[in-house]
């Protein structure tokens, strides 16, 4: 895939601001942050039946077929339905 001259020039622009860091725990955070990005595309590897289903629920909470609920709102469920 050929980049385009934005991401060329955004590439170019990192590069030089990284170039002038001398914060070791700075340059340490900005590389975990890229290892991280970079790990993350390789780990993700959903089988297409699973994608599938969650396109599914997706369409469904759109369409407002089905309904979801905060995190916030399965703890006060809990809280009120078992007292913990």
């Amino acid at each position: 895939m050929q980049q385009s001259e934005a991401a060329i020039s955004l590439k170019d622009k990192i590069h030089f601001a990284i170039s002038d860091i001398e914060d070791e725990k700075l340059l340490e955070s900005i590389y975990t942050l890229i290892n991280y990005s970079t790990t993350q595309k390789e780990k993700i590897n959903i089988e297409e039946k699973h994608l599938s289903i969650l396109h599914d629920r997706e369409a469904k909470y759109l369409s407002k077929e089905k309904k979801a609920f905060t995190s916030e709102e399965v703890e006060t469920k809990i809280f009120t339905k078992y007292g913990f």
